[in-house]
């Protein structure tokens, strides 16, 4: 969990070492939770959720529908990306595809997270006819959000060095330290 919450963080401060450090063996819990954060919020915005309301009858079985579209669409559009990515000889696993997808969101949720906190401290933002200087800021901030989020998503499938069929990194075997006595080794022989 610490190891989750630390990629969270390192998403802004030093995304490549972040992205490359995300494992194609294990699946992180926000490889699902953001995306299908982003799944409920299109499903409540307003035509979306009149639509979905007639159809599905209540509010929870739109949560539970959304979710378990999610359960399934989140691996099948990892599993596509991954079939794209070898068109160019990029190896990825499908769990590292998920993982960066999700931690390639972290700059719109903390937005969304500003904007709940500011509509809880000021709701009157929100309701007035015409927009607030501190509701374009928010819009202006989102927007931000959605063009580093797709950078960050091409970035990090960039940086990410190919998987071998058993998720290990073959840069990351190339690029480490070698032991001291393996170095020693090498200058006598």
């Amino acid at each position: 969990m610490k190891e989750q919450l630390e990629a969270i963080l390192g998403v802004i401060i030093h995304p490549k070492q972040t992205m490359q450090a995300l494992p194609g063996n294990r699946i992180f819990m926000l490889a699902f939770l953001s995306p299908l954060y982003f799944g409920i919020s299109r499903a409540f915005r307003p035509r979306n959720h009149e639509v979905m309301l007639n159809a599905l009858g209540g509010n929870w079985q739109i949560v539970l529908a959304v979710g378990l579209l999610a359960l399934v669409m989140i691996p099948i559009g990892a599993w596509l990306m991954r079939q794209f990515l070898k068109l160019f000889k990029k190896r990825l696993s499908v769990r590292k595809l998920m993982n960066i997808n999700g931690y390639v969101h972290v700059p719109r949720l903390a937005v969304a997270l500003v904007g709940y906190v500011i509509m809880f401290m000021n709701p009157a933002m929100f309701a007035s006819e015409r927009p607030t200087p501190g509701l374009i800021a928010i819009i202006v901030l989102g927007f931000g959000g959605i063009i580093y989020t797709l950078f960050l998503y091409v970035y990090a499938v960039v940086v990410c060095p190919s998987e071998d069929k058993d998720g290990a990194n073959h840069a990351s075997d190339a690029t480490s330290d070698p032991a001291p006595g393996a170095v020693s080794e090498a200058h006598q022989g």
